[in-house]
């Protein structure tokens, strides 16, 4: 078994010990993202190839508290990654045709385990750091105005086909508010960044690729206090 894939299970496992604690609450969360993939320009080796496009973020987490200003929270999350690849071509005649224009779309199912600190009472400041391990379900893209079909060879430079069994890893760095509805309810806004970490590039020649997501996460966070 991979490394990744025990990780993968070994964080799996352990999200049911986060229920065996005085202090706990679960949550949920969603928000609209702006993702990309990071890949060097082969032609150039100074601009990204791809541009900005708009994912998805949604997730159930589960949140123990260690001491007052201190907790660390997993769970499952969905994310959908998506960025834009613009390419120039010409006739045989030279000329420039239209801007072609074409959408990667990746869809993750992820474990965080996130380090979260906390300062205030009715109103939290709240700080995140942590580690993500995804897989890819699903992967599809999307071509307008591409000089070619199906049946022809993609440029070399271009990765379009990443392997359902892929997984992926990232750097979760997070901040926002928290601010107390009643003694059980909390509603949250955290604005958080996923920054890959691995190169999810299945191709041998082609440059290393990892995933860039932003959102402004909206949720609500219900609290427990176990007594025995």
């Amino acid at each position: 078994m991979s490394n990744l894939k025990l990780n993968f299970l070994l964080a799996s496992l352990g999200l049911p010990f986060l229920l065996f604690s005085q202090k706990y609450s679960v949550g949920i969360a969603a928000s609209p993202s702006i993702s990309t993939l990071r890949a060097k320009d082969v032609s150039s080796q100074n601009d990204n190839l791809y541009k900005p496009a708009l994912g998805f973020y949604a997730g159930i987490n589960i949140k123990k508290q260690f001491l007052k200003r201190i907790s660390i929270a997993s769970g499952f999350e969905y994310e959908h990654v998506a960025a834009r690849l613009d390419s120039t071509f010409t006739d045989e005649n030279g000329n420039s045709l239209p801007m072609a224009i074409a959408e990667l779309h990746y869809d993750y199912i992820q474990i965080p385990v996130i380090l979260e600190m906390s300062f205030g009472n009715e109103t939290k400041f709240i700080f995140q750091i942590g580690h993500n391990l995804g897989v890819v379900v699903s992967s599809a893209a999307s071509f307008d105005n591409f000089p070619f079909t199906g049946s022809i060879p993609l440029p070399p430079d271009i990765n379009f086909n990443i392997s359902k069994s892929t997984f992926n890893q990232s750097l979760i760095i997070g901040a926002g508010f928290e601010w107390s509805l009643n003694e059980k309810l909390s509603f949250r806004t955290i604005a958080r960044s996923n920054i890959g970490i691995k190169d999810i590039n299945r191709q041998k020649n082609g440059p290393a690729t990892k995933t860039l997501s932003f959102f402004l996460s909206i949720g609500i966070q219900y609290h427990f206090e176990n007594k025995n």
